[in-house]
């Protein structure tokens, strides 16, 4: 391989891989940004009941009691998220 086509495939892979991040922080923030919409809220009823609700999707749905939290919304974008604790540092033996 030559030295120009080795260099034209690296800066092709750089390109590829620039594009790639990009496209991923896009989608990252779009999805941080919908997630950040439907903040949950708590609602006391007059009873003194208290319910999570998505204020969001309660003022779309225009229902005085609310639509409960997690909402449809948060319910697709978690779904499939699962919480990773890290491991716990190894002290070295003394």
């Amino acid at each position: 391989m030559s030295e120009t086509t080795l260099d034209d495939e690296i800066t092709s892979m750089a390109e590829s891989f620039n594009a790639l991040r990009s496209g991923a922080s896009i989608l990252f923030n779009t999805l941080n940004n919908v997630y950040a919409l439907h903040v949950p809220v708590v609602l006391t009823a007059e009873d003194g009941e208290e319910q999570e609700i998505c204020e969001h999707c309660s003022e779309i749905a225009g229902e005085t009691r609310g639509v409960a939290y997690p909402c449809p919304t948060v319910a697709i974008l978690t779904e499939y998220m699962v919480e990773v604790k890290p491991a716990e540092e190894e002290t070295p033996a003394e």
